[in-house]
């Protein structure tokens, strides 16, 4: 989320009228581009609880990160891509959540179903569908059901009670909710003309177009603010038992990106998604005070972190490197 801040300080991305913030729900997002990250976060922030206590599936890129480690001690499930690893994975991932998501009292799962950023597997994704005789998507992929499944199987129904009974996983019930996974909130992104920007054009504040526009979309609200450049159009679904089977969740997501690609086409031609006329957008900013104090303090963070640990980390990891080089006769 600084990151967020750090570009287009003045506007914050904003939901209204969700009223899922103290459920247990499954969060799925295609995905575009590593700033989607930072879009969904901004998103949910001030929603509740919802920041406090999701639990991202993300790829292990960003686990040895600042981010990263944050995200660690958060309670996230990285992801050690490849086919091969895929069943251990999704072992591991049900492991993960049967010690960590009643435990630590987690609420929102985040996935992205297509299991990696667009431009890296639309190709792979094209032929693998013609190859089975699905519908070749033209801005997203086909979702893989892996870990969606996990994530239905492990906290639906009484999946649940089995795991908090023992010793291992006991942890403390919050009082007048429902422990079990009780919807699927479908969210849909998209870039003004397809135009997603780079991690380090985001840095920078160069962003496509030059358009800070954003508009957030759910099945009962719409609101328009202002920042970055991207849409989120969402759906909310109750889990349906039948998701257990993986086949079923599968077709069922199958159907939903259809929709999700037919959507996204709408969208780009016309650089809107549909509302109706009983819910009109509105425009929130942020002050900028409040984004100078979350950029002050992670930039007290960091100082602290570099003088407790990464100062001498550093002086350490260069004398060794010296030392080789020496030896080498580098220098």
């Amino acid at each position: 989320m600084f990151f967020a801040y750090a570009v287009m300080p003045r506007y914050i991305l904003c939901i209204k009228n969700l009223q899922l913030s103290e459920k247990r729900v499954l969060f799925l997002s295609n995905h575009l581009g590593l700033v989607d990250h930072f879009v969904i976060m901004s998103a949910l922030r001030n929603k509740g609880t919802i920041a406090e206590k999701y639990l991202w599936v993300i790829y292990n890129v960003w686990k040895m990160t600042p981010l990263g480690i944050m995200w660690i001690i958060h309670g996230n499930y990285f992801v050690d891509g490849g086919a091969a690893k895929r069943n251990q994975m999704l072992e591991n991932f049900k492991t993960h959540l049967k010690r960590n998501y009643w435990k630590y009292d987690h609420r929102w799962i985040v996935i992205y179903p297509e299991g990696g950023r667009l431009y890296l597997i639309k190709e792979n994704n094209a032929r693998y569908a013609s190859r089975e005789g699905y519908k070749i998507f033209r801005h997203c992929a086909l979702p893989r059901s892996g870990a969606a499944h996990a994530a239905i199987e492990i906290t639906t129904g009484d999946s649940w009670g089995k795991f908090v009974e023992s010793d291992v996983f006991r942890y403390s019930i919050t009082e007048g909710t429902n422990d079990s996974l009780e919807y699927i909130v479908d969210c849909t992104l998209g870039y003004q003309n397809a135009d997603v920007p780079s991690i380090g054009d985001w840095l920078l504040g160069e962003l496509p177009h030059g358009i800070p526009n954003v508009a957030v979309y759910y099945k009962a609200s719409f609101v328009q603010c202002f920042m970055l450049m991207n849409i989120l159009f969402g759906k909310i679904y109750r889990v349906k038992p039948e998701w257990k089977d993986e086949n079923m969740l599968r077709h069922w997501l199958y159907d939903l990106y259809e929709e999700k690609d037919e959507l996204l086409e709408k969208y780009y031609q016309r650089g809107v998604f549909p509302m109706d006329s009983q819910h009109h957008p509105s425009v929130i900013r942020t002050s900028m005070s409040f984004c100078l104090l979350v950029e002050a303090f992670w930039l007290l963070l960091l100082y602290f972190h570099y003088s407790i640990w990464f100062k001498s980390v550093a002086g350490l990891i260069y004398r060794c490197f010296a030392i080789l080089f020496s030896f080498l006769g580098i220098f």
